[in-house]
C-alpha cells in the first residue's frame, strides 16, 4: 500500500504538474496574444490618444486665452480707473498748491497774472492814445504855419534908464532891467 499510495501520489503530482504547466503555457500564450494585439492596436490607440490629447490641449488653451483676455480687459479697466483717480487727485493737489502760492504771493504784494494782463491792456491803450495825439500834433502845427505867416521877430534890446541915487556927491545910473526881479525874469 505504501507503494500503491506512493504511485498514486506520484500520479497525482504528475497530473498536478501537468495542469500547472498547461496553465502556465496558457498564461504565456495569453500574454503573447495580448502583446501582439497591443502591437497591432497599440499604434492605432496611440494615434487616437494623440488626437484626443491635441483636442483637449486646444480646448484648454482656448479656455485659458479666454480667461486671460477677460482678465486683461478687467486689469485694463482697473488700471484706467486708477489712472483717472490718480489724475484727479493730482489735479486737486495742483489746484490747492497753486491757490496757496497765489495767496502767499498776493499777501506780499506780487501782482497776479490777471493784474499784469490788465496793466498790459492799459499800457496798450495809453500807447494808442499817445500815438494818436502825436500824429495830430504835427498835422496841426503844419496847418497853423501855413495859415499864419509872420514877420520874423526881432529881439528888443533892454533900454537903460538912468536911475539917480545919491551916494554923497556922485550919481550912478543902473540899467532898468535890474530894478525889479519880476520884470527881469519875464524877459529872459
Amino acid at each position: 500500500m505504501t507503494a500503491k499510495a506512493n504511485s498514486h501520489a506520484h500520479a497525482e503530482d504528475k497530473d498536478l504538474i501537468e495542469a500547472a504547466r498547461k496553465s502556465v503555457d496558457q498564461i504565456w500564450q495569453a500574454g503573447l496574444g495580448a502583446f501582439a494585439r497591443a502591437q497591432k492596436e497599440g499604434e492605432e490607440m496611440y494615434t487616437r490618444l494623440v488626437h484626443e490629447g491635441m483636442a483637449v490641449q486646444k480646448k484648454a488653451r482656448k479656455l485659458a486665452e479666454d480667461r486671460l483676455d477677460g482678465m486683461s480687459d478687467t486689469i485694463a479697466k482697473m488700471a484706467d480707473s486708477l489712472g483717472k483717480q490718480a489724475s484727479g487727485s493730482f489735479d486737486k493737489l495742483e489746484t490747492v498748491f497753486e491757490d496757496r502760492v497765489a495767496r502767499s504771493l498776493h499777501s506780499i504784494g506780487v501782482p497776479t497774472r490777471d493784474d499784469i494782463k490788465a496793466l498790459s491792456a492799459q499800457i496798450r491803450e495809453l500807447q494808442d492814445t499817445v500815438s494818436a495825439v502825436l500824429m495830430k500834433k504835427p498835422a496841426a502845427k503844419a496847418a497853423t504855419k501855413a495859415t499864419t505867416t509872420r514877420a520874423p521877430a526881432t529881439k528888443k534890446r533892454a533900454t537903460v534908464k538912468p536911475a539917480k541915487t545919491t551916494t554923497g556927491t556922485r550919481t550912478t545910473t543902473r540899467p532898468a532891467s535890474k530894478r525889479t526881479g519880476a520884470s527881469a525874469s519875464t524877459r529872459m
